[in-house]
């Protein structure tokens, strides 16, 4: 007598990406299958990058995924990490090594800057000043100011998320901060 033996039922993914190209870019929608719902779109290509290049602090060629626009209509929810992780994984695949670079802006959200956001998944850029106010707004968990400039930022080949830990005497007094 046989048995039927059936196998483990895979689980259907949190996000379905839609890949449009044309000559220029390539345009990522993405859904959210538990809900059904459209999340946002990020607009992206692969870019061969010049000696003394803006993004990266390099004197050698390079190639890259360039995020033109990234735009998530619900945040906080992982889809932006999604996105971004997308993008390694183009660069990756066409000779990039895994690099990414973009404009972080405040354009879109300006109570909320994309800045703080890039910084924490390990984007870092050659505006030492501003990531120097970046860093400070993400170890005291306030807001950047809205008139924050915009930014060329980038992920290197190994990034390094930035994480604050606060001290033994920071929790303590977090513990009796007024809310």
């Amino acid at each position: 007598m046989r048995y039927l033996t059936t196998k483990p039922i895979k689980e259907f993914p949190q996000r379905l990406i839609y890949a449009h190209n044309n000559k220029i870019n390539t345009m990522y929608k993405m859904a959210d299958t538990k809900t059904g719902e459209y999340v946002g779109e990020m607009l992206g290509k692969m870019a061969r990058e010049n000696s003394f290049s803006i993004y990266y602090p390099t004197l050698k060629p390079y190639n890259s995924f360039y995020i033109q626009l990234l735009k998530i209509n619900k945040k906080r929810q992982g889809h932006g990490t999604a996105f971004i992780k997308l993008a390694q994984s183009e660069s990756r695949k066409n000779g990039g090594q895994g690099r990414v670079h973009l404009k972080a802006s405040n354009c879109f959200d300006p109570e909320h800057p994309a800045h703080i956001f890039y910084r924490k998944l390990g984007f870092n850029s050659q505006y030492t000043d501003t990531i120097e106010l970046i860093d400070k707004a993400i170890k005291k968990n306030k807001r950047l100011s809205e008139d924050i400039p915009d930014i060329t930022m980038y992920l290197p080949k190994n990034p390094k998320p930035v994480k604050y830990e606060p001290n033994v005497f920071e929790k303590v007094r977090n513990l009796f901060k007024k809310k």
